[in-house]
């Protein structure tokens, strides 16, 4: 965990909300890059503090084998988008992601997941 996410965490709910406001206009909306077992993925910053750096590496491992070029995957319970993300480098654009979260809880956190 970074200090910009320790700071964040301590922060009641407006100044929150406007620092992640800051922190989205200073990206450039381009979201927040973290590492997840070795592998970079742009989140907005409300998002990216969800995950530890070391992040259940055998199922990403898995999915990594699995999702070849041309896959079509499903991540069904998607929350924030994190397999999601990474699914969809490891088909390329050959294949596609389809991806599904059944709670109304974070609709908006896929517009803010970025892969890259």
């Amino acid at each position: 965990m970074n200090a910009t996410t320790k700071v964040l965490q301590g922060m009641p709910g407006f100044p929150k909300r406007v620092a992640y406001a800051v922190a989205e206009i200073a990206t450039v909306g381009q979201g927040w890059s973290r590492c997840f077992n070795g592998e970079y993925v742009r989140f907005g910053l409300r998002w990216a503090r969800y995950y530890p750096e070391h992040y259940f590496p055998e199922k990403q491992a898995f999915l990594h084998e699995e999702c070849r070029s041309g896959t079509i995957a499903l991540d069904l319970g998607a929350h924030i988008g994190l397999y999601t993300a990474l699914m969809s480098r490891y088909v390329d654009l050959h294949g596609q992601v389809f991806a599904f979260e059944p709670t109304r809880r974070r609709p908006d956190a896929f517009s803010s997941e970025r892969s890259g």
